[in-house]
C-alpha cells in the first residue's frame, strides 16, 4: 500500500466549511473561471433542487451552462430503473456538486469526494439542505474506501486523475488497482457507473493547449497540468474485468453525457432501426438551442449501415458489477428526454421506443411512447394552441430532412429544394386538407399539422411520407403557404453553407412562388408575426421574429431575456 493512503474514516469534519478533510492532506484549489459564477448564483436561488427552474435565467454560456443546466442529470433520470433504492451512494469527483444534488434527492446516503477544496465547498452549499450528504475533500486515487456501498459513480471532474500519483509503472496498472480498491468498497451487488467522452478514457488537463491554433481549450469541469492517460473503451472494459468486475453493459448518450438527449443501450436489434434518426447535435458552443434539425444524421446513418452505430458515438455510461445476476438492462431500446432550457416547464417530456412481442405474426410490434416528466410543470391554457403526447407505431425509414442536406449539396439546389417542397405540400393537402380556402385563396389545413416539417417527417422504403411528433396543435386551421414558410424560415439558417442566398426574405418569398405565384411579402410578414405567437407559447416568453441575421443570433438571446426566436 502506497504510503500517503487515507483511509475515508480518518477525515475530519471542518465545522466551518462543514466538508471533511484528512489532517494531512494538501488543499489545492482549482481554476476553472465558471466556477466562481457558479457559486454566487447558487447564493442567489432559493430553490436548490436538481430541476430548479430559478438556475435558468442565469445560463449564459457553455460555462455557466455545464454548472447550472437541469440537463446534467438527464443520463441519470434515463437510467435510473437500473440503480439500486435505498442506496448507499460514493460519488469520486463531485465537481460543483450538480450531480451530487441529484444522487442526495434519490438515495438513502451520499459520500461525496472532491480533490479541490473549493469545489467541494461549492458542493457542500449546494447540498446544504440534504443531511444524507456528506462532502470530503481528497485525492481519489490515495484514499482508501473503507465503507461499503450500494451504488459508485465516477463523471465530471474524475477526468483529472492521473496515474502518476500512484506510483506504478503503467497506466493501466494504477488504474487496475484504482478499480481494485473500488470493487472492494461496493458491495457483493452493488454498481459502478462511469462516464466515459469522445469514446475514448481521457483523463486530461481543462487547459490544453491547442497545437493547431495556440489558443487554451477550456473544458468546464476538467482540471489542469496533467498528462492525459487514454484507453478505448475495450481497454478500459479489460480494466474492470482485470479489476473484478465480470458483469459489464455499456449504454451510449448523445450528443454527449453532459446535455444527454437520447439513450441508446448497445443492443444489436437497435441497428435495423435507423437509431440515428433520434440524435439531435447542437453546435459546439454554446449558442443556444438548435435540437430542431439532424446536420449529423446522414453521417450516423452510414455508420449504421456500416454497424460502425455505437462506435461513433461521443460519450458513453459504462456500468459494471463485479455480480453476474445483477440487471444493467433497461426494458426499452431507446429514450429521449425533452427538457432543454428553451421551452416551458409544462412541455417537459420522454419518449421511449419499446419493442413488445405480437404473438399472431411472431416478430415484435415497435412502439414510441410519449409521457410528460415527472418534474414538469402544471398544463398551461391557450385558446390557440395545445400540447398533445400521443403514442404511436414506430416508423422504421429516413428523415425527410436528410433527403433535403443530400439534394441541396448536389448540382441545381433551388431546383431539388422546389421539388422535395413541392412534394411535402402535396401530402400535407393529401391528408390535413379542411377543403377550405381564405380569403386570398390559399387552402386552409388542419391545425394537428402545424409542425409538418422536413425534420418532423420519415419516408419509409415505398417513399411514403409519415409526420412524426405530432405533439404540437393549433386549435384553428391554418393556411398551407404558413407550414411552407416555417420549413423554408429554419432551413435557411441550416443550409446557409450550400444555399446561394443574400436575402432570407427573398428566398422565402421566390420558393414558395413556385407553388403559389400570388405569395406576397405581407403573408410572410404575416407568417412571422404568427410563429412569434406559437413560439411564445413553447417557450413562456414573448417571441419576435426577424429575418435580417441569422436565426442563431436569436436562439443565444433568448436566455438573457433579449427578444428573439425559438423552434422547437
Amino acid at each position: 500500500m502506497h504510503v500517503n493512503m487515507r483511509t475515508l474514516n480518518e477525515f475530519e469534519l471542518d465545522p466551518a466549511r462543514h466538508v471533511f478533510f484528512h489532517p494531512d492532506n494538501y488543499l489545492t484549489e482549482s481554476h476553472d473561471c465558471g466556477e466562481d459564477y457558479a457559486y454566487e448564483t447558487l447564493k442567489k436561488v432559493n430553490d436548490l433542487t436538481s430541476h430548479s427552474e430559478e438556475f435558468l435565467p442565469f445560463i449564459k454560456d457553455q460555462s455557466s451552462r455545464y454548472h447550472l443546466s437541469h440537463q446534467r442529470v438527464n443520463f441519470l433520470d434515463a437510467l435510473q430503473e437500473i440503480f439500486p433504492k435505498d442506496a448507499a451512494v460514493l460519488e469520486i469527483g463531485s465537481g460543483c456538486g450538480i450531480i451530487t444534488r441529484w444522487l442526495g434527492e434519490q438515495f438513502q446516503t451520499v459520500d461525496a469526494l472532491e480533490e479541490y477544496v473549493n469545489r467541494a465547498e461549492i458542493t457542500r452549499y449546494r447540498t446544504k439542505d440534504l443531511d444524507n450528504v456528506n462532502v470530503y475533500c481528497g485525492n481519489p486515487l490515495n484514499t482508501i474506501f473503507d465503507k461499503k456501498y450500494d451504488f459508485i459513480i465516477l463523471g465530471g471532474s474524475i477526468d483529472h486523475l492521473s496515474p502518476k500519483n500512484e506510483g506504478t509503472v503503467t497506466s493501466r496498472q494504477a488504474f487496475t488497482e484504482f478499480f481494485t480498491r473500488i470493487r472492494a468498497a461496493l458491495k457483493n451487488d452493488g454498481i459502478i457507473l462511469i462516464v466515459v467522452e469522445d469514446d475514448i478514457w481521457k483523463f486530461h488537463s481543462s487547459e490544453c493547449l491547442d497545437k493547431s491554433s495556440g489558443e487554451e481549450d477550456k473544458v468546464p469541469g476538467v482540471n489542469t497540468g496533467l498528462q492525459p492517460s487514454v484507453f478505448s473503451r475495450n481497454e478500459l472494459i479489460s480494466i474492470l474485468t482485470q479489476s473484478g468486475f465480470s458483469n459489464c453493459q455499456v449504454i451510449h448518450v448523445f450528443p454527449d453525457s453532459k446535455y444527454t438527449e437520447t439513450v441508446i443501450p448497445e443492443n444489436p436489434e437497435v441497428l435495423s432501426l435507423n437509431p440515428q434518426n433520434w440524435i439531435k447535435w447542437p453546435d459546439d458552443k454554446y449558442q443556444g438551442d438548435q435540437y430542431w434539425s439532424h446536420p449529423g444524421s446522414g453521417i450516423q446513418k452510414s455508420f449504421t449501415d456500416l454497424e460502425f452505430f455505437f462506435q461513433s458515438s461521443h460519450s458513453y455510461i459504462l456500468l459494471a458489477s463485479q455480480s453476474e445476476i445483477v440487471n444493467l438492462t433497461v426494458p426499452w431500446l431507446i429514450k429521449s428526454i425533452r427538457n432543454h432550457e428553451h421551452i416551458r416547464p409544462e412541455f417537459y417530456h420522454e419518449i421511449t421506443l419499446v419493442g413488445e412481442s405480437n404473438a399472431h405474426v411472431q416478430k415484435k410490434d415497435y412502439i414510441v411512447k410519449r409521457r410528460r416528466l415527472s418534474n414538469s410543470g402544471n398544463m398551461i391554457h391557450s385558446d390557440l394552441f395545445d400540447f398533445q403526447l400521443v403514442d404511436n407505431k414506430y416508423i422504421i425509414g429516413d428523415l425527410l430532412f436528410d433527403e433535403v442536406k443530400r439534394e441541396l449539396s448536389q448540382k441545381n439546389p433551388d431546383g431539388n429544394l422546389k421539388r422535395i417542397l413541392k412534394e411535402l405540400h402535396d401530402q400535407l393537402l393529401a391528408r390535413y386538407s379542411t377543403g377550405v380556402f381564405d380569403s386570398k385563396g390559399f387552402p386552409l389545413i388542419a391545425g394537428e399539422a402545424i409542425d409538418y416539417t422536413f425534420w418532423n417527417i420519415i419516408v419509409d422504403s415505398r417513399h411514403t411520407f409519415h409526420f412524426i411528433d405530432r405533439k404540437w396543435v393549433c386549435k384553428k386551421p391554418i393556411p398551407v403557404d404558413f407550414i411552407l414558410f416555417r420549413n423554408l424560415f429554419y432551413l435557411t439558417d441550416k443550409t446557409k453553407d450550400v444555399l446561394d442566398m443574400n436575402n432570407h426574405q427573398t428566398f422565402i418569398v421566390r420558393i414558395i412562388r413556385s407553388l403559389y405565384p400570388d405569395y406576397s411579402y405581407s403573408r410572410l410578414s404575416a407568417a412571422l408575426e404568427f410563429e412569434g405567437l406559437f413560439q411564445s407559447y413553447v417557450s413562456g416568453h414573448k417571441k419576435e421574429f426577424f429575418l435580417d441575421k441569422p436565426i442563431r443570433y436569436f436562439l443565444a438571446d433568448t436566455l438573457q431575456g433579449i427578444k428573439g426566436v425559438l423552434y422547437l
